[in-house]
């Protein structure tokens, strides 16, 4: 009798024994299964901090794409699946969401922002043949980071020689120069001192900030006594805002000029009605008649109950682009991806025509825009 409950016990056993291998390989094909249906792309952005604001429109311009293009049963039936990642726009956030991403995440296709963290990211991205495709950075460092590097913005380069013959038909001769201290404010700085000269123009003075910063008012009283008739910011939003309202409450009537980073709500909050007259070089007009931007933009407000910013915008595109060029490519070859991505050339986005050159980089129409009444419009 012993003998046969002992016998009974064990077959119980090896049956369970059997039905666990089973369900676990099943569950195992399952997952894989799931794993290779999805396309997955790591989003390495500022969520957090004083630019957060920056990573929250795109991560909603990319989350916008996503949809649609999933919601029309994804790249060659398969869906795409974003991996957000902080970097709160430092180097060592770059670094760090980079090797997360990639080694644990085994993502080989990024989203990235800010020129600290995209340059932290770039060399281990182009060794490692991953695409490291970047949402407005001006640095003109990366326009050399790699073959595998790209980036949707609007060039430092092109902005300002645009800028400089902007103000120099205005009538402004002597600027002055108020930049943030890290390589995308030295890029803007040597390009402005370059395109200034050439048209007969002087850069009278040159003051630098620390990012993170919130007081100017000694680097603008220093501009206010030289004898330049215009000051130049190269800031984030916020800070421009800022830099904006400390020289209406020092009483600086110089008229200020930004960069497109200019554009964004954290300016009118932290300006008031001292962003009233700036005036800024930009790419996206969100009134543009095309049939692509209003779609966008009916699309975007839906989604999120107001108009489109120009970082969603910028963040939309790039998820367009990587899905226009994954058509033709396995998603695990990147080798294919950069070619196809190099191919691009006048292809419609919200942004404008895009087209890649050897860089790696697209290029943008520009516009001049302003401050009128709280409201950003074209000049």
């Amino acid at each position: 009798m012993k003998k046969q409950t002992g016998i009974i016990i064990l077959s119980i056993i090896l049956v369970a024994l059997v039905v666990a291998l089973v369900i676990g390989l099943t569950g195992s094909e399952t997952g894989r299964t799931v794993k290779e249906k999805q396309i997955k792309i790591g989003a390495s952005l500022p969520l957090s901090g004083k630019i957060a604001y920056m990573g929250q429109h795109m991560q909603e311009g990319i989350d916008l794409a996503v949809s649609e293009i999933n919601a029309k049963g994804g790249i060659n039936g398969k869906p795409i699946k974003i991996v957000y990642d902080d970097t709160q726009g430092t180097t060592k956030g770059g670094l760090d969401s980079y090797n997360k991403l990639s080694q644990i995440d085994n993502i080989k296709i990024f989203l990235s922002a800010t020129t600290n963290a995209v340059m932290a990211a770039a060399p281990l991205a182009e060794e490692n043949k991953q695409i490291l495709f970047a949402i407005a950075t001006a640095s003109t460092t990366i326009s050399k980071a790699g073959d595998f590097i790209f980036r949707n913005t609007l060039l430092a380069q092109q902005e300002i020689k645009f800028l400089a013959n902007s103000l120099n038909n205005m009538g402004y001769k002597k600027i002055g120069l108020l930049i943030i201290g890290n390589s995308g404010g030295e890029s803007y700085r040597q390009a402005l001192k370059k395109e200034f000269e050439t048209l007969g123009g002087e850069i009278a003075l040159t003051e630098k900030f620390e990012e993170q910063s919130n007081d100017f008012r000694t680097q603008l009283l220093k501009l206010d006594k030289s004898d330049a008739t215009a000051i130049i910011c190269v800031a984030h939003t916020q800070e421009t805002g800022l830099i904006l309202r400390q020289a209406k409450e020092l009483g600086i009537n110089k008229q200020i000029v930004g960069m497109f980073a200019t554009e964004g709500p954290s300016l009118i909050e932290a300006a008031g009605e001292a962003a009233d007259g700036v005036l800024y070089t930009h790419f996206f007009d969100p009134d543009k008649q095309t049939q692509l931007n209003k779609q966008y933009n009916q699309k975007y407000l839906l989604a999120y109950g107001r108009e489109s910013e120009p970082y969603a915008a910028l963040a939309y595109d790039n998820v367009i682009i990587l899905a226009h060029a994954l058509k033709n490519c396995d998603p695990d070859d990147t080798i294919c991806i950069k070619t196809e991505l190099y191919k691009i050339q006048n292809m419609e986005t919200v942004t404008g025509k895009t087209s890649f050159d050897s860089n790696g980089d697209t290029t943008k129409e520009i516009i001049l825009k302003t401050v009128r009444n709280g409201k950003f419009v074209l000049y």
